[in-house]
């Protein structure tokens, strides 16, 4: 908890957004609404009708982890303490990540060590994403763990892997990348897919962990449909068979479907600390989540 509260404190402290902010460059889109609020333009790229505009400025990337990290680290540390017993007696885990932007992830799985007692596991971290606007954070990240193995890579997973196929993944995570690929790259999501398949299928991989927005529009459209589309992909074969969970935070609403194991509670891993109270963190967890074990016959 306490290395979170860390980067929270230093983004906000690094945060110059709102009148403060004198070379927006997206228009200051945050002057048309009361609150002028950098996050305007986060919720502007997140929004379905978005194709095209990218994270693309320091003071949104700190506004993105104070306003996001509390429920994604926490929502990674649910799904990380089902499966914490398998990696127990092991002297040190490896997770990787895909699209990893600023790593909620990376927190949300060392708090679930400390969690399970598992403080005597060390960790090794690979995190993989093309757009390096994140790299401030990776570097504050990589200080806050400098104990630990913290690794980044501004280049595509499946082409690192080419060069090093005998490296084992104890845990291959996506954590709300599917969502934002099939919003921006829709032509090719199917082969992205594909690749992941077949990555998943020929590397050496215990578990999957997919972690996304409750949408559930067909078509490779949501995070839920290319998790759907993953698993099935993913068929047993003579030496290999493919175990898989679903859960989600939320009840369903009238029109979605009832998605999994629903978790007893939605509450939050960790206090939210009073430096970021202005910025309304999002103060429960809501997303679905798909685990994948891969079982040596």
């Amino acid at each position: 908890m306490e290395e979170l509260n860390n980067l929270i404190k230093q983004c906000c402290i690094t945060y110059s957004g709102n009148e403060k902010c004198t070379n927006c460059v997206n228009g200051k889109r945050c002057t048309n609404v009361e609150c002028m609020d950098c996050y305007q333009c986060i919720k502007h790229i997140h929004d379905i009708t978005n194709k095209s505009d990218i994270y693309n400025c320091p003071n949104m990337i700190s506004n993105y982890v104070i306003k996001h990290f509390y429920r994604f680290s926490s929502e990674i540390q649910y799904a990380f303490e089902q499966i914490s017993k398998y990696f127990k007696e092991q002297d040190e885990i490896s997770v990787v990540s895909i699209g990893c932007g600023p790593s909620s992830e990376l927190y949300g799985v060392f708090n679930g060590m400390k969690n399970t007692d598992m403080e005597n596991v060390s960790l090794d971290y690979k995190g993989f994403d093309i757009n390096s606007i994140w790299s401030p954070i990776w570097e504050i990240n990589q200080n806050i763990y400098s104990s630990s193995n913290i690794n980044y890579y501004n280049q595509n997973i499946f082409d690192y892997y080419k060069d090093n196929t005998n490296e084992h993944i104890d845990l291959l995570i996506v954590n709300y990348m599917l969502s934002d690929m099939a919003k921006f790259n829709s032509e090719s999501i199917s082969v992205f897919l594909d690749e992941l398949i077949s990555f998943v299928k020929n590397t050496n991989i215990s578990f999957v962990l997919f972690n996304d927005i409750p949408l559930f529009y067909d078509k490779l459209s949501t995070g839920y449909s290319c998790m759907e589309y993953v698993c099935r992909g993913l068929k047993d074969s003579e030496r290999i068979k493919y175990k898989s969970i679903r859960n989600r935070f939320r009840d369903p609403n009238e029109y979605q479907p009832t998605y999994g194991t629903k978790y007893t509670t939605c509450s939050l891993k960790y206090s939210i600390i009073q430096e970021c109270e202005a910025f309304s963190p999002f103060s429960e967890c809501g997303s679905i989540q798909m685990i994948i074990r891969k079982l040596k016959i």
